[in-house]
């Protein structure tokens, strides 16, 4: 309620930059569900210090899209599965969270991005898992930004490629959303 969370990462960043010899160009923030909406809160609140974010199954308020005001624009990549019961893809009236294609689309227009996406269909490799994946780039933003969405069709509340799925959501197993973000992240740069 009264906790300064970017406060204390923007510290904890600077802290980290002290004590060890980190290339504070390329300073990344990822999370899933919370971690994921708090990756979109330091993209808004601390863009001079963050070179790109993904968020896995997080989203935005309503009201965070409305107050968002980067210095700069932010590359974004976000992975969302279209049966989410915990964070809708949809978005929900009742939390207050913006329904995903609303997230998507305030970046695009942010970062200056393309408005039509390039669509690539992810393989289907696992029938098992249930579900499939549809990529969207939306390149070209400004400072060399991009957004891009892996859309989780029939995907639940989960990591992609992660081994152990949760009961009850399906998980994708068609790619490995870590290997996905690392390679997002590692073409990015303050």
């Amino acid at each position: 309620n009264n906790i300064d969370d970017v406060g204390f990462l923007s510290n904890l960043i600077d802290t980290i930059i002290s004590q060890y010899n980190i290339d504070t160009e390329k300073v990344y923030s990822m999370g899933m569900s919370n971690g994921g909406f708090m990756s979109y809160r330091l993209a808004c609140e601390l863009s001079d210090k963050i070179a790109a974010i993904a968020s896995v199954t997080g989203s935005m308020c309503e009201n965070q899209i409305t107050s968002c005001s980067p210095n700069k624009a932010v590359p974004v990549m976000q992975i969302h599965g279209t049966a989410d019961p915990t964070v809708s893809y949809g978005g929900s009236d009742f939390s207050g969270f913006a329904s995903i294609d609303d997230v998507v689309s305030y970046w695009v227009n942010f970062n200056n991005c393309d408005s039509e996406p390039i669509l690539d269909i992810v393989p289907d490799n696992n029938i098992l898992d249930l579900c499939t994946a549809e990529h969207y780039v939306y390149d070209n933003g400004s400072n060399g930004s991009s957004v891009e969405l892996y859309k989780i069709i029939n995907g639940g509340h989960t990591w992609p490629g992660a081994a152990i799925p949760l009961a009850g959501n399906n998980t994708n197993q068609d790619f490995n959303a870590s290997q996905f973000i690392w390679e997002f992240f590692n073409k990015y740069n303050i």
